[in-house]
């Protein structure tokens, strides 16, 4: 073999050598390769406020004691699990998911003025992070640059569907959240009539007032999936008082209640322009839009939940008949 083949095939095996020792680092520290935190101050637990810029709109998210709402024209309360999962996913940026360092590049990830700004504080007028959040990578991540750095970087979170969402994507529409099997009696009052539900120590339920009569189990479970886990249609655009929603003298007040008494109680206002119905929990201030299906069922003739009588049991065929002379 000629020295000149001999020289190449060192070469070629030198390089080889050398980008199995990059790509392995036999060196390096367990741990080390899965990058250092790129916000190594960091904590989700101190951010109080939210800022997401975009073309279309602002959006601004600020945290009231344990939870979060959306500030604007109006106040609405916010999804607290939405924003804490897009808080917690800004631990998992790391300094070694740089996909670009030359800013002739920031086009083509859209992390430019086409961005989206998104910016974090915690308690101070400047923002803890500031970030500008580009467009979905091939894998289904995201790409974003923090602001005043060329670096951009390529997250394998979805950035852009946590935190870069309209403000009606940001809404907690839940009125209650609380389960079903807790409740123990019902009562539901509109003017001067009142109906009262309760669940015996069987298991089974039975309307005491007006009337005492069994009712269907399936027609009180249905009862308790529409009050215990009412979720709303949507808030209204303008926020009507009180007085207007028509919940001076609601259509119908609903208190699902424990056999400690606690419980929830909701109010049935009247009816907005759409068709919706004005509702609210009694405790908190927030007034909802709820479709008629959603309240349909609190209307339901008293009747109709009442359970079939039991079915005579058939004579015994077994027993001799008795022979009258």
């Amino acid at each position: 073999m000629e020295g000149k083949q001999i020289r190449n095939m060192a070469l070629v095996f030198g390089g080889l050598a050398a980008l199995v020792l990059l790509l392995e680092r036999p060196w390096s520290k367990e741990g080390e390769d899965a990058g250092k935190a790129l916000y190594p101050n960091f904590s989700a637990d101190r951010v109080d406020r939210i800022v997401v810029e975009s073309s279309k709109d602002t959006v601004t998210l600020a945290k009231r004691g344990e939870l979060w709402v959306i500030e604007g024209a109006n106040l609405y309360p916010a999804d607290t699990a939405s924003v804490h999962r897009a808080l917690e996913a800004v631990d998992h940026w790391t300094a070694n998911q740089i996909v670009s360092k030359n800013p002739a590049k920031h086009s083509v990830y859209e992390v430019d003025s086409t961005g989206v700004l998104v910016k974090l504080y915690a308690g101070k007028d400047d923002p803890a992070v500031s970030l500008i959040v580009g467009k979905t990578s091939p894998e289904g991540g995201t790409y974003f640059r923090p602001v005043g750095s060329d670096e951009v970087y390529g997250s394998p979170d979805r950035i852009r569907s946590l935190f870069v969402r309209v403000e009606r994507a940001w809404q907690d529409r839940r009125v209650f959240d609380v389960e079903p099997t807790e409740i123990s009696r019902l009562k539901f009052e509109h003017g001067d009539s009142t109906a009262v539900l309760e669940k015996g120590t069987d298991g089974t339920w039975a309307l005491k007032e007006p009337e005492t009569f069994a009712v269907k189990t399936e027609e009180v479970d249905n009862l308790l999936r529409h009050v215990c886990k009412l979720v709303a249609n949507a808030m209204p655009d303008t926020m009507p008082t009180p007085s207007q929603a028509g919940f001076d003298h609601p259509k119908r007040k609903v208190r699902a209640e424990r056999l400690d008494g606690t419980g929830i109680d909701l109010l049935i206002g009247s009816q907005a322009w759409d068709g919706t119905y004005y509702a609210k929990a009694a405790d908190r201030d927030w007034i909802y839009k709820v479709a008629t299906y959603r309240v349909d069922p609190f209307f339901k003739d008293l009747h109709s939940l009442k359970a079939p009588l039991p079915t005579p049991a058939p004579p015994d065929s077994a027993a001799p008949a008795v022979h009258v002379p």
